[in-house]
């Protein structure tokens, strides 16, 4: 009997916490959708920087060959 009545009492304090759950699970994932999207812009970015040094090279040999 007490600890049925002790179930009842540790499964109204869950429900009572599920929203502090959620709230918390929510911010997780758009922490880490962020974080992935941070990632692809710098990667973007990076491809962009990398694609005009390879083509500052090419220019630059260009002309060294002329």
């Amino acid at each position: 009997m007490v600890n049925a009545l002790e179930n009842f009492i540790q499964s109204l304090k869950d429900m009572m916490n599920l929203p502090k759950l959620r709230s918390k699970a929510l911010k997780s994932l758009e922490l880490k959708h962020l974080q992935k999207l941070r990632s692809k812009a710098f990667k973007s970015l990076e491809l962009k920087h990398l694609q005009k040094l390879r083509s500052n090279v090419f220019k630059s040999l260009e002309l060294k060959r002329k």
